[in-house]
């Protein structure tokens, strides 16, 4: 029996491009950002910068940490649809997701990047430059990931359009589960409470109110959860069998959203069960 005193955080480096590279049948991205034996293997972020680099070169003037910095905090928004607004936000501190909490220390540093490229102290002015700045963010993540720009294109206009014909979006996961879309989330609706009833474990009918807002929403509020709600839902299909078949392993662990904790001494065996997991989930296509 193996003793071992020390956890490992196993987690998808740019889980967010590697499922939807994996889905768009995009190899050359796949392999690129998810094989570290690869010899050009870079992070996402990283081919990011190079493409920045290229189309502006005052950008080379960042160190790496800074641009590392900068680019944590919009790629998520721009992986999963927010636009430029949702970039904007980003890089703002402003929260682009509802469900996403501000890391304040790395807003902090990457707000003294962005005074050092945009040296204007008025904060109307400022601001103008920082949206440009992420209007340009925008543009160029839809030419570096042109292949991923479009499956989030065309997933989005689906969403769209079966939200406007008054259904609610499906889709079938690897697992055979139905998942049902999101059609509140974000949605500027109004809430108020409603009466239900509930049979507690003593077989008895409790009343109680629940907060609840009504199905009431506009398209185009939410059509941009699209893409995030596949992803996320991959991912979630991935952890749920590296579960399984790391019980079956006798590989004891705890997961924490797309990571999963294990000890050091599984680490070989938990990296090809999670390598298995990723390509299994991913050949089965959602989109």
């Amino acid at each position: 029996k193996k003793v071992c005193h020390y956890w490992a955080e196993l987690d998808l480096m740019g889980s967010g491009p590697t499922n939807a590279s994996c889905q768009t049948n995009d190899q050359g991205l796949f392999r690129l950002i998810s094989d570290i034996s690869h010899d050009e293997h870079r992070h996402v972020r990283m081919i990011f910068a190079d493409h920045l680099c290229k189309v502006s070169p005052s950008l080379r003037a960042l160190s790496f940490e800074e641009m590392d910095k900068l680019l944590k905090l919009v790629l998520s928004p721009l992986q999963y649809g927010a636009g430029v607004p949702g970039t904007y936000n980003g890089l703002t501190g402003l929260k682009w997701d509802e469900d996403e909490e501000v890391d304040w220390d790395l807003f902090a540093s990457v707000n003294k990047t962005l005074r050092g490229l945009f040296p204007n102290e008025d904060a109307e002015d400022f601001a103008l430059e920082v949206y440009d700045f992420a209007k340009f963010l925008y543009i160029e993540y839809c030419k570096c990931f042109s292949r991923l720009k479009a499956a989030m294109d065309a997933v989005t206009k689906a969403y769209g359009e079966c939200l406007e014909a008054g259904q609610i979006p499906t889709y079938t996961s690897f697992s055979g589960q139905v998942n049902y879309g999101p059609v509140v989330k974000r949605a500027k609706t109004t809430t108020h409470w409603a009466k239900a009833s509930v049979v507690n474990e003593f077989g008895k009918t409790v009343n109680f109110k629940a907060k609840v807002s009504d199905k009431k929403f506009a398209v185009k509020d939410i059509k941009s959860c699209a893409f995030s709600w596949f992803l996320h839902g991959i991912d979630a299909e991935i952890i749920t069998l590296f579960t399984i078949l790391a019980h079956e392993a006798g590989i004891p662990h705890y997961t924490n959203h797309d990571a999963v904790f294990i000890r050091l001494c599984d680490w070989d065996e938990a990296q090809r069960i999670m390598a298995h997991c990723i390509i299994t989930v991913g050949a089965f296509k959602v989109f």
